[in-house]
C-alpha cells in the first residue's frame, strides 16, 4: 500500500498564508475503484475528522483493493472558527457546489473540490454530525443510491433528492454515488459514533468488493418516507425530556420532547413535541443550553410510514 499527501491551492489569504486542503492517498497494488471520504464540510462537524484520522490508521495494515481518497477538512476556515458557515463570507460551503475560481472565497473552495478531488473519485461518503450542541444519527441518501445507503449500518435511512448546490447534488449529476453519513455531534457517546463511522466505511468498501467480508450492518433497518425539522419559534433556555438513547426508541405525538423558557423570567415559552403518532428522534440536544429563534431542535421520522429494509 502507497501512502500520499497532497495539497490542493485554493488562494492566498489576507493574513499572507496561503489557503490549502489536504488530500490523503491510500493506493492498493491491486485494481478496483476509488472511494472518496469528506468531513468538515461544516466547520461545527469535527467529530467525523477523528473517524477518518482513525480508518487511516486502519488503512496501513488492510489489504484492499484500488484507492481512498480522502479529504478530512474540506472548509479550514470554518473549522478555524467553529463556525457552520465561512466566516470571512458566511456562506455555507455545502450550497454553492460546484463553486467558481474567480467567486468568493467559499465558491473558491468549492471549485477546488469540484476540479481536483471530485473528479477522481468512483463513489463517496461525506461525513457530517449534529454540531457543536446536537446529536445526529441517520444516513442520507438519494434515489437510485438506497443500497450504498443500507451499508453504512445506521437504524434509519432517508432518501431525498439532493439539495442544488451541495456537493452531493454535484455528485449525484456527475453520476457517481454518494451518501451523506449524519454522525454524533454534541461530544455525546464519540467512542459509539467513532465506532460506528469505521464500521460503515469498512461496509461500503466490502460492498464495493474493495475488501473480503460480508457487510455488518442491523438487523433492522428502516427507510423514513417522511422526515421533518422541528424549529424553535423564541429563542430562550432549552430544557429537553430525552436523551442519547431515545435515538433507538419511538416517542408518541402526546410525549413531551423539552421546553424553552425566558432565562429573565423563567416563564415556560414554548413546549415540544413529535408531529406523529409514533415518532423516531434522529437529531436531538440532550442537554440544557441556550437556543435562538428558529434553530433546529428535534429531527424527526414518521413511524407510521417507515419501511423496514
Amino acid at each position: 500500500m502507497e501512502k500520499k499527501l497532497r495539497s490542493v491551492e485554493v488562494c492566498k489569504l489576507l493574513n499572507g498564508y496561503e489557503l490549502s486542503l489536504t488530500l490523503h492517498e491510500f493506493k492498493s497494488n491491486k485494481p478496483g475503484p476509488t472511494l472518496g471520504l469528506s468531513a468538515a464540510i461544516h466547520g461545527d462537524e469535527d467529530l467525523p475528522i477523528e473517524i477518518l484520522r482513525q480508518f487511516s490508521l486502519e488503512l496501513e495494515n488492510l489489504n484492499f483493493k484500488g484507492r481512498v481518497l480522502m479529504l478530512p477538512v474540506a472548509n479550514p476556515i470554518a473549522l478555524g472558527t467553529f463556525t457552520r458557515n465561512t466566516p470571512i463570507d458566511m456562506s455555507n460551503l455545502n450550497r454553492i457546489f460546484p463553486g467558481s475560481k474567480e467567486g468568493l472565497l467559499s465558491e473558491k473552495i468549492a471549485y477546488a473540490i469540484s476540479t481536483e478531488y471530485i473528479p477522481q473519485v468512483d463513489c463517496f461518503l461525506d461525513f457530517h454530525s449534529g454540531g457543536a450542541v446536537p446529536t445526529v444519527e441517520y444516513t442520507l441518501t438519494y434515489p437510485n443510491n438506497e443500497e450504498l445507503g443500507k451499508m453504512i449500518g445506521q437504524k434509519y435511512l432517508y432518501v431525498k433528492n439532493a439539495l442544488p448546490g451541495s456537493m452531493a447534488y454535484y455528485l449525484a449529476q456527475k453520476n457517481k454515488p454518494v451518501a451523506i453519513v449524519e454522525i454524533g455531534g454534541g461530544g455525546r457517546n464519540n467512542k459509539y459514533y467513532i465506532k460506528q463511522g469505521l464500521t460503515g466505511i469498512k461496509n461500503v468498501m466490502k460492498y464495493l468488493k474493495m475488501i473480503d467480508g460480508e457487510p455488518n450492518i442491523l438487523e433492522k433497518q428502516y427507510n423514513l418516507k417522511e422526515l421533518i425539522s422541528i424549529r424553535s419559534k423564541n429563542g430562550g433556555i432549552f430544557n429537553p425530556n430525552l436523551s442519547i438513547g431515545s435515538m433507538h426508541s419511538v416517542v408518541s405525538k402526546s410525549d413531551l420532547l423539552g421546553i424553552t423558557y425566558s432565562p429573565y423570567t423563567f416563564e415556560e415559552i414554548e413546549h415540544f413535541y413529535g408531529p406523529f403518532n409514533r415518532n423516531s428522534i434522529v437529531l436531538l440536544k440532550e442537554d440544557v443550553c441556550r437556543v435562538e429563534s428558529g434553530e433546529v431542535m428535534f429531527m424527526i421520522g414518521n413511524m407510521d410510514t417507515a419501511e423496514q429494509i
